[in-house]
């Protein structure tokens, strides 16, 4: 084995391969922790699951759809328990790009008044 190979294995090992598209969203957000090199599901001491702690920010990691109302106020919480910055992480591509779009355009007009980070992942991308 070369001295390039083992770098390459090296950097491979510790890499979490990206859940199928039609995961869960605790999957979705374990790779991405991995990926933001956070915690997944992580406890605040007021018992509160953060879907993925980072140094700086507690992400909340949801389905792109109706439910990004719900995310945003669970960002602002996590925002307030962790003395973080709060931020809210979209999964998408599995619902037509015109729907998309505008849920994301919503989130996007709610995280700014909230203060929040707005982050998207394409499900169908990264595999």
């Amino acid at each position: 084995m070369t001295a390039v190979s083992i770098l390459i294995a090296m950097a491979t090992l510790g890499a979490e391969p990206a859940p199928l598209p039609s995961a869960y969203e605790p999957a979705w957000s374990k790779w991405i922790a991995s990926e933001y090199d956070g915690i997944a599901e992580w406890r605040a001491p007021d018992g509160v699951r953060v879907d993925v702690l980072t140094d700086n920010h507690a992400w909340e990691v949801e389905w792109i759809g109706p439910k990004v109302y719900e995310a945003v106020g669970q960002a602002i919480y996590y925002k307030a328990s962790t003395q973080k910055h709060g931020g809210v992480i979209l999964l998408m591509g599995r619902k037509p790009a015109e729907q998309e779009i505008v849920w994301y355009l919503r989130a996007l007009v709610m995280c700014r008044e909230a203060g929040l980070a707005l982050k998207t992942v394409n499900v169908k991308k990264v595999q």
